[in-house]
């Protein structure tokens, strides 16, 4: 597995470093820092030693040749720079998919970090003077083998998995293991550790711009993050990919990438076979003359549990990746380096919003639950930290859950959105409310700046966007959204009263209790593996519940209490 891990070992009793298998090292006092590079944009990586400090960046930096370029010199001696010119905080000038630590010498201070998205997943635990900080749960898990102990579960972390499909505030799968969030640093100073915001994604104050002039300097930064994606891929000679649905998240980034002058983008699309994310998206790509693979996506998606776990190292339910390890399967001789995804579009048209007319106090979301069987409990300690709602979903569920997908790509690629790019994000969140409810400003802003992209069919809608647009200007914007106002209060019901349905989901892209009704296959595999795990759990209260789970659960739910048994196999 590629990645990362680094230990301070006081009582120095084990230091050997076969387990990790042929790795790069760097020893120096009671440090030890291990690294397995994935072989792909070796550029941006760095590993190395000098007599003020040790250097470990992993990933990939957009914005690389930029810095360069302003202090003049190659990427080690940037860095390097970087550091001096802000010792604390110099990740915050870095723009990508990256994580890293970094040890300053004439204190031992260490600093980790993140990346400002967070889909790069740095864990950290402090135990049996030890500290330890790792890419991934699996090396954490390696090196406790390695000197005889084990991880402990985290019983509240296990049913926030699934009751929301991810684990909330910092929390992992096991005991005294922790995570960092999105845009958050890690520093061990004075034998103090402690964690901290070095950005964080803000949605006050608003913008005094008019709506149009919103849209262009929206447009100037979407543009600027697409070609920071694609470009890095050129300047390394990848094949430039960008995933494609029927929605307009990803249409619009494989849309302005062609308008940029990308050509021969390779579309990828998975989804059930002949509806709208499948008829759409390959018109699309041939309409701009782009590579288009498709790969049908069935019940079979989730009959690998164990492998996707392993890679999510926990922290997330399997159920996040349908078909994206199957896609890239299918596009292993394609030469792709980063690929390129509609991740978070949803956060341009406030998604997670109560009101379009102001924002309201934090409170934990009530939608998209994996079950009401159990009651989710949020202290206000947790909510204090954040200043409303949106932004608490933002940080605790989509980038907790739909952004750490990209785990499962990570081994062989690197994988990022346009709407995550910090500079866009910055921008868009400040956006007025009542312009990005309702999907109001994607829509003119494709109309205003690619009225072309307009003319196809939003599966969300199964009408052409454009189509909306006219409806909406002919019979007036209130009256107009009276319909979706109509269908988010009907829908809230049906949640509350526990109904499996919602009104919006015209076509699902992954209809999994259509799936499991259907297949023989996947119900054998959940049986089966209930029946062969359910026995390593031995807090009685929580198997008693993982049991009642399976029994009477939907879909979902078996798929579930599936994701946390692999857990309890392949950690505990």
């Amino acid at each position: 597995m590629f990645g990362w891990i680094v230990i301070k070992n006081t009582i120095n009793d084990n230091n050997d470093i076969g387990w990790m298998g042929n790795c790069k090292s760097i020893i120096y006092k009671e440090y030890i820092f291990l690294y397995n590079p994935m072989n792909k944009f070796k550029d941006d990586k760095l590993f190395f030693e000098d007599n003020e400090k040790i250097v470990l960046l992993d990933g990939v930096v957009f914005n690389k040749q930029e810095l360069c370029s302003r202090f003049d010199k190659d990427w080690k001696h940037t860095f390097e720079n970087l550091l001096k010119k802000n010792e604390d905080y110099f990740m915050d000038s870095l723009r990508g998919s990256f994580c890293g630590v970094v040890l300053y010498k004439k204190n031992d201070k260490i600093i980790a970090f993140t990346n400002h998205s967070g889909e790069r997943t740095v864990y950290y635990t402090e135990m049996d003077r030890r500290i330890i900080i790792t890419s991934h749960c699996s090396f954490l898990r390696n090196y406790y083998k390695n000197i005889g102990k084990k991880l402990e579960p985290c019983r509240e972390a296990h049913y926030e998995l699934l009751i929301t499909g991810s684990i909330l505030f910092g929390k992992t799968p096991f005991n005294g293991v922790y995570r960092l969030a999105a845009g958050q640093r890690l520093v061990y100073a004075n034998k103090i550790l402690r964690n901290e915001f070095y950005h964080m994604f803000r949605n006050i104050p608003e913008h005094s711009f008019s709506l149009e002039e919103c849209i262009n300097e929206g447009d100037r930064l979407f543009r600027q993050a697409v070609d920071r994606i694609f470009r890095k891929n050129v300047e390394y000679g990848y094949q430039c990919e960008c995933d494609l649905s029927g929605g307009l998240d990803s249409r619009m980034a494989t849309w302005v990438a062609h308008d940029l002058g990308y050509k021969d983008v390779l579309n990828i699309c998975y989804c059930v076979e002949g509806n709208l994310d499948h008829t759409v998206s390959k018109q699309i790509a041939e309409d701009l003359g782009n590579s288009y693979l498709f790969i049908p996506m069935d019940g079979s998606v989730f009959e690998d549990g164990e492998r996707k776990v392993e890679l999510f190292g926990g922290q997330v339910d399997y159920i996040v990746c349908t078909g994206a390890l199957k896609a890239l399967d299918a596009a292993r001789n394609k030469n792709l380096g980063c690929m390129c995804t509609g991740l978070l579009g949803e956060l341009q048209n406030a998604y997670w919003i109560e009101s379009a007319d102001y924002h309201t106090a934090p409170g934990y979301y009530d939608r998209d639950l994996r079950t009401h069987l159990f009651k989710l409990n949020i202290s206000e300690q947790n909510m204090e930290q954040y200043e409303n709602y949106e932004q608490m979903n933002l940080y605790e569920h989509s980038a907790n859950m739909y952004l750490l997908s990209a785990l499962v790509r990570q081994q062989e690629v690197e994988v990022s959105s346009p709407f995550i790019d910090v500079d866009y994000l910055d921008f868009i969140y400040k956006v007025p409310l009542r312009w990005r409810a309702n999907y109001g400003y994607v829509k003119k802003w494709m109309t205003v700046k690619y009225p072309k992209s307009t003319q196809y069919i939003w599966q969300h809608t199964g009408s052409p966007v454009n189509d909306d647009v006219k409806l909406a200007q002919k019979i007036g914007r209130g009256v107009f959204n009276a319909e979706d106002y109509a269908k988010r209060f009907l829908n809230k019901v049906l949640r509350i009263a526990k109904i499996n349905y919602q009104l919006y989901r015209k076509q699902e892209m992954n209809p999994v209790n259509t799936w499991y009704r259907n297949s023989e296959s996947l119900r054998s595999y959940l049986d089966n593996y209930y029946a062969d795990n359910i026995n390593r759990v031995m807090d009685n209260k929580m198997k008693d519940d993982l049991m009642q789970l399976f029994q009477e659960g939907n879909a979902f739910g078996k798929l579930e209490v599936v994701n946390l048994l692999a857990i309890y196999k392949l950690y505990l």
